[in-house]
């Protein structure tokens, strides 16, 4: 039995709208999480009184109910760095190494392997430090963060 074409055009726009109204969830949802990790940066007190574990729940849920959204991996990106800024640097490594592992073709893996580098730094673990900065610069040369690993590494 065929379709009405206005009917099947009806469906269509339905379907398309539903996926604007996702995306919108998704910018809403990560906006919602950047204010509140403003109010951290700009207002040291305010972070003193409101658990960072906000934060990660934040970045959490939204890369579990949008793991697909464009912008899950800055979520699990910053999942990363609010567990270094509690100078928690094994959870650190840890949300970095499964941005890499989930997202491989990000933008944000050179960032991602730099922050491992600098948290096995913070840990003593130097060996493993300079490994993952070489690793950094093998694979992604061209990034701004292996610039920065070349500098850490004293290579030009």
């Amino acid at each position: 039995m065929s379709r009405d074409p206005i009917e099947r055009s009806l469906e269509i726009e339905q379907a398309q709208l539903r996926g604007f109204a996702r995306t919108m969830a998704e910018v809403e949802w990560l906006l919602l999480i950047l204010v509140v990790l403003y109010l951290f940066i700009a207002n040291p007190a305010l972070a003193r009184s409101i658990p960072v574990l906000v934060v990660l729940f934040g970045f959490a849920g939204f890369v579990r109910n949008y793991p697909r959204s464009p912008l899950a991996p800055s979520a699990q990106y910053w999942i990363g760095n609010a567990q270094f800024a509690q100078r928690d640097f094994r959870a650190a490594i840890a949300a970095q190494r499964q941005l890499i592992a989930a997202y491989p073709e990000s933008q944000k893996v050179p960032d991602a392997l730099l922050n491992i580098a600098t948290s096995q730094i913070e840990m003593g673990d130097t060996v493993p430090a300079r490994r993952t900065l070489e690793e950094l610069i093998a694979k992604y040369p061209q990034s701004e963060s292996a610039g920065k690993a070349r500098q850490r590494l004293g290579i030009r």
